[in-house]
C-alpha cells in the first residue's frame, strides 16, 4: 500500500473544510482568496481549486461578481441530511460491526479515545472527532461510495451542531450513547448497533430542531 501525499490543493481544501464545518467561518461570511493564499503561503490557484470542491459539496456558494461566501444554514437542509443519515448509517454501522477485523476494532477504539480526549482538553476539535468516530463505525463495510456519501452528510450535520448545539451542551447524552454504541459494535451485535445508531442520530436531530 503506497503512501498518499496530499497536494497543496488538498491541504488547502482540508483546512478550509475544517474551518467551515467547525464554525470558524460563519454562514454568509465572504471568503477572500487573496487573504487565504497569503496566510497559507500559496498561490490563488490551489485556493480556488479547493473552493470549487467545497462549492460542489454545498459548503460555499459562488455569487456572480462578488466571489465565494460561506453557505447559509437552514433547518430544511439539516432535516434532509439527518433523514438520509437515518436511512443509511444505522445499517452500514450494523454491517460493519459484523464484518470488523481486529484492526478495525483498534481503529474504532482509537477514534473513541480521540473524541474523549477532545471533549476533555480541546473542545474546538469535538465536532471533527465526533465525525471520525461515527465514520470509523462504518469503515469496515468496505463500500467507498457509501462511506463518502455518509461523510458528506456528516459535514452538514456537524456545521449545524457546531452552530446550534455546542453552546447548549449536549455532550453528556451523546457521550453516554457513544459508549453504549461502542460496546455493542465491538461485540458484533448488528441489530443492536442499528437501533442504537438510529436512536442517537434521531435524538441529536430532535435536540437540534429545538434550538433552531
Amino acid at each position: 500500500m503506497g503512501i498518499h501525499v496530499q497536494t497543496v490543493s488538498e491541504q488547502v481544501y482540508s483546512l478550509l473544510r475544517n474551518r467551515l464545518v467547525s464554525g470558524t467561518l460563519s454562514p454568509h461570511d465572504a471568503i477572500r482568496q487573496e487573504a487565504i493564499a497569503a496566510e497559507l503561503g500559496v498561490s490563488k490557484i490551489p485556493v480556488r481549486e479547493a473552493l470549487i470542491r467545497l462549492q460542489n459539496e454545498g459548503l460555499v456558494v459562488l455569487e456572480a461578481n462578488r466571489g465565494f461566501f460561506v453557505s447559509p444554514l437552514s433547518l430544511e437542509e439539516a432535516e434532509d441530511a439527518y433523514g438520509l443519515r437515518l436511512t443509511m448509517e444505522p445499517q452500514a454501522a450494523a454491517m460493519a460491526a459484523m464484518r470488523a477485523t481486529p484492526e478495525d476494532r483498534l481503529a474504532v477504539t482509537a477514534a473513541l479515545n480521540g473524541l474523549q480526549h477532545a471533549a476533555e482538553s480541546d473542545r474546538g476539535d469535538v465536532g471533527r472527532c465526533n465525525r471520525l468516530f461515527h465514520l470509523s463505525l462504518i469503515q469496515p463495510v468496505r463500500k467507498p461510495v457509501t462511506i463518502n456519501f455518509i461523510e458528506r452528510l456528516h459535514l452538514i450535520s456537524e456545521r449545524n451542531v457546531c452552530e446550534h448545539l455546542v453552546a447548549a451542551g449536549s455532550e453528556d447524552r451523546a457521550h453516554q450513547e457513544h459508549l453504549v454504541m461502542y460496546d455493542a459494535w465491538m461485540s458484533g451485535k448488528g441489530d443492536e448497533v442499528a437501533r442504537l445508531v438510529y436512536d442517537h442520530i434521531h435524538a441529536t436531530f430532535e435536540e437540534l430542531k429545538a434550538h433552531y
